[in-house]
């Protein structure tokens, strides 16, 4: 599990991060709360599956 979490206030948020090309465990899972600004690029297991994404309270996530 890649678990990133940023601190409430808006002004204090996890941000401009980028995860590229990472080989993740068969099923994992992302969480993301209070960040802006984070980019997954090429982010799946051996098989070429995308993890499942749980994002709250947080901007501008793409994977």
């Amino acid at each position: 599990m890649i678990d990133i979490n940023g601190f409430s206030d808006e002004a204090h948020y996890t941000s401009n991060l980028l995860f590229n090309n990472i080989v993740t465990p068969t099923g994992a899972r992302v969480k993301i709360k209070n960040c802006k600004d984070v980019t997954f690029k090429n982010v799946q297991d051996a098989a070429g599956v995308k993890p499942v994404y749980e994002v709250v309270e947080s901007k501008d996530v793409k994977n």
